[in-house]
C-alpha cells in the first residue's frame, strides 16, 4: 500500500548535492525514491538561501530571522503552489520545521529531524549563546507547531524523541525513533581484513574542540607512552597538534571525487573511529563507520547512544572520561583481536539492521502507510 503513495518531499537543503548536511538530504531523497513509486521534490530555494543568511545575521545580532512569523509564512506561500500541483498523499519534511509549522495542505505531514529546538538550545550553549530570548521563543514555537501539526514525528535518536515527548508533549504513539543512514556510496561494504600491524586512530570532524579532539590527542599520547605502535589520522579540520605519528588530512569533501576517495581510504585503513564529542545530536559519522565495519570510540551523550552501543559496535564512555580512560579501553580492545573482530562484525550487523538508508526508507514507508491509512 505505501509503495503507491505519492510523496511530496520538502527540506530547506538541496537534495541533489552531497555538500548540504554531509549529504543527508541527498541520500534521504534517494532512499524515498526506492520505496515510493512517486516522490515529488518541492524546491525551496528561497527558504534555503534565507536560512543560511539568517544564521549569519543571528550570529551577529542575536536574531533568527528565518523563524520570524511573517518570514516563515512567506516561505510557505512560496512553495504551496508547487505542493498543490503535486497533489501528494503525504508530505515528508526533513529538518523542515520552518516549513511544516505554517504549511497549508490537506495531506498529512511527517516531521523528520535529528533534534528539537528545545533540546538543541539547552545542549549547544556556544551556538545559542548570542540568540535573543525572542528568537528562542519563536524557535520553540515553530518546532511545537511543526510537531503538533504533523501526523507523526520521526526522530533520529532517543535523546531527540524524549524532547518531543517531554518538551512539546507529543503523544508517545506519534513519536518514532529512526536513526539516519550512513552517507556513503550504496555499494560500500565492510572491510573485514583490516591491517593489524599498528593501531590507527581516525578523528573525523570539522570542530576539533566540540568533537573532543583534545581528548583524542591525550589518549594518543598515553598509548604511545605505553609503547603501543599507534598513529593518529585527522580529517575534517586542521587540528592544533603535531608530532610523530600524527597525520593531518584536512577537510575532505564528498563532492570532490579525489577527496572522497581519500576519505573512504581513511575509513578502510583505520582501526578505530575516535570522536569523543562533547555535544552531538546524532553523529552521522558513527553510522558511516559501522557501514565499513569500523568500531567507534565516543561519548555517551546526546544522540550518540542510538548509534553506538558500548561493547557492541564500539566504546562509549561518560563525558567525565579523560584521554587515559579512553586509552585503557582502546589498548584492551587492541590486545584482544578476537573481541575486536567480533566488534567489527557487530558494526556491520548494526548497519544493515538500522543504520543504512535502505533500512531508513523502509521504516519511513511503513510509518507513512500507517499515517495515511488513518488520515
Amino acid at each position: 500500500m505505501s509503495k503507491s503513495l505519492k510523496v511530496a518531499f520538502v527540506t530547506p537543503y538541496n537534495p541533489h548535492s552531497l555538500r548540504d548536511w554531509s549529504g543527508t538530504p541527498f541520500y534521504a531523497y534517494r532512499a524515498l525514491q526506492r520505496v515510493f513509486n512517486e516522490v515529488c521534490h518541492i524546491p525551496c530555494p528561497i527558504v534555503g538561501t534565507f536560512q543560511r543568511l539568517a544564521l549569519k545575521v543571528g550570529a551577529r545580532f542575536g536574531v533568527d530571522t528565518a523563524r520570524e512569523p511573517l518570514i516563515s509564512t512567506l516561505f510557505c506561500r512560496e512553495i504551496e503552489g508547487r505542493l498543490n500541483a503535486c497533489s501528494p498523499d503525504i508530505v515528508i519534511g526533513l529538518s523542515a520545521s520552518v516549513i511544516l509549522s505554517r504549511l497549508r495542505t490537506a495531506a498529512p505531514m511527517l516531521h523528520i529531524s535529528d533534534a528539537t529546538y528545545a533540546a538543541m538550545s539547552g545542549y549547544y550553549p556556544g551556538e545559542f549563546a548570542g540568540v535573543s530570548a525572542r528568537s528562542k521563543r519563536l524557535g520553540n514555537a515553530m518546532d511545537a507547531a511543526s510537531l503538533s501539526r504533523s501526523a507523526a514525528a520521526v526522530l533520529s535518536s532517543d535523546w531527540a524523541a524524549q524532547s518531543a515527548r517531554e518538551d512539546y508533549q507529543i503523544p508517545a504513539d506519534r513519536v518514532h525513533v529512526l536513526p539516519l543512514g550512513a552517507n556513503l556510496d550504496p555499494d560500500t561494504v565492510a572491510v573485514t581484513d583490516r591491517q593489524t600491524d599498528k593501531c590507527r586512530l581516525f578523528f573525523l570532524g570539522v570542530d576539533w574542540k566540540r568533537k573532543g579532539g583534545d581528548i583524542v590527542h591525550e589518549a594518543f599520547q598515553c598509548l604511545r607512552a605505553r609503547g603501543l605502535d599507534v598513529e593518529l589520522h585527522i580529517a575534517g579540520c586542521t587540528a592544533p597538534v603535531d608530532g610523530p605519528g600524527i597525520y593531518q588530512h584536512g577537510f575532505l569533501s564528498k563532492g570532490d571525487p579525489q577527496q572522497y576517495a581519500r576519505l573512504k581510504s581513511l575509513f578502510s585503513t583505520a582501526s578505530f573511529l575516535f570522536v569523543p564529542s562533547r555535544q552531538e545530536a546524532f553523529g552521522l559519522v558513527f553510522a558511516e563507520a559501522s557501514a565499513v565495519g569500523l568500531p567507534n570510540i565516543s561519548t555517551a551523550t546526546g544522540g550518540i547512544p542510538s548509534v553506538v552501543s558500548d561493547s557492541v559496535n564500539g566504546v562509549l564512555l561518560p563525558l567525565s572520561a579523560n584521554g587515559a580512560h579512553y586509552a585503557d579501553r582502546i589498548a584492551a580492545l587492541w590486545s584482544d583481536q578476537q573481541v575486536y573482530s567480533r566488534m567489527q562484525q557487530a558494526c556491520e550487523e548494526r548497519f544493515h539492521a538500522c543504520l543504512s538508508w535502505d533500512a531508513w526508507g523502509q521504516a519511513v514507508a511503513r510509518i507513512s502507510g500507517a499515517v495515511t491509512a488513518r488520515h
